[in-house]
């Protein structure tokens, strides 16, 4: 199965997303499905979307039709599109107004028959589209009449008794996207906290991008151990655009690393600080650089302990030597800068 497939057919946001369209259809409704942004793998949500419905195209064909190639108003698309070249003469503005209804009161007409996927929607033709389905559907009356799909981008539609709206935003987070990228990496080799910390990586350069976030998180564990090659390659190959990549890679990089990496230092002071309780407690209180006084061993920060340990010399070589190491990794991190992949292996951190 591929990323698009997997998005679309498996993981669970995604998947309601679709199936909440089809409950729409489903009550009697034709149904707006809007983005706010790019569709992720557009080609693989309708053939989901179509097969979804397959218990509805035993009476009718599911049609895709774009928008932006249009070429002429929405009813007059569709009065052109489904209506015989014999039927449209039939047409007198007098006697039926719109081209939308005369459409809704012709019994010839193929589009009573048809499922009407509408994709190229923007601000431009939104509200000329929903006023041209809603004119349709409320003239007519009979259960035998066209459905119809609005796939908008960027633009608010209103909804209507009879044009129901899922908002993809209102289902899709950054938590799916990193979702996304730990189901992808699953098969990887490797602990599963290099899996986290590079879905961690991707999912942060991409932002709430799908299609991006997918195609780092192919890259495995060359995203974790060059970071900044890996993604400049990607991008570059595949046409992706950002400004500023390199800052957008430290800076996401530096979130794993936060989110990752900042609290197992923090076990490792406080597993040393339990071992060595007693020992610590016998040299406290001290003050810290802010002028606070420390009393209680537990309270002692790494670069204390640090300062504490090497005067008192009551730990062994190894283990001061791994203190050192992971209190300048936690000055790094305080400072924004980040640790490299070597370095981390040199903590045991993975």
């Amino acid at each position: 199965m591929n990323t698009s497939e997997l998005w679309w057919n498996r993981l669970i946001n995604s998947v309601r997303f679709l199936d909440d369209v089809k409950d729409i259809l489903m009550d009697g409704k034709s149904a707006v499905m809007n983005f706010s942004g790019d569709i992720p793998w557009l080609d693989t949500m309708l053939y989901t979307l179509e097969q979804k419905l397959s218990f509805m195209t035993d009476t009718r064909s599911f049609e895709v039709h774009d928008a932006s190639a249009a070429g002429c108003e929405p009813e007059k698309y569709l009065f052109e599109r489904f209506c015989s070249e014999a039927e449209r003469k039939k047409y007198w503005p007098n006697t039926y107004k719109t081209y939308a209804r005369f459409l809704a009161l012709n019994e010839n007409t193929t589009l009573h028959r048809r499922i009407v996927c509408v994709v190229g929607i923007n601000s431009d033709n939104a509200l000329a589209w929903q006023k041209a389905v809603t004119e349709y559907l409320e003239n007519r009356k009979s259960e035998d009449r066209g459905v119809f799909i609005l796939i908008v981008q960027g633009m608010n539609i209103p909804e209507s008794k009879l044009i129901g709206e899922v908002k993809y935003d209102d289902y899709i987070s950054d938590y799916d996207c990193l979702m996304l990228c730990l189901t992808m990496l699953s098969a990887e080799k490797c602990s599963s906290l290099k899996k986290q910390y590079v879905s961690e990586i991707a999912s942060n350069i991409a932002g709430n991008n799908i299609e991006t976030a997918g195609i780092l998180a192919q890259a495995g564990l060359s995203l974790a151990k060059d970071p900044f090659g890996t993604a400049g390659d990607i991008f570059r190959e595949n046409d992706i655009s950002a400004d500023r990549l390199d800052d957008l890679v430290q800076k996401s990089v530096w979130e794993a690393q936060i989110k990752l990496v900042f609290p197992r230092l923090e076990d490792f002071r406080r597993e040393l600080v339990q071992k060595y309780q007693d020992k610590i407690q016998k040299v406290l209180p001290i003050t810290s650089t802010s002028g606070e006084r420390v009393d209680k061993a537990a309270d002692v920060e790494i670069g204390q302990l640090t300062f504490i340990c090497n005067k008192e010399k009551f730990i062994e070589k190894s283990e001061f030597d791994m203190l050192n190491k992971m209190k300048n990794a936690r000055n790094l991190l305080a400072h924004r800068d980040i640790l490299t992949y070597n370095r981390l292996m040199e903590l045991n951190i993975f």
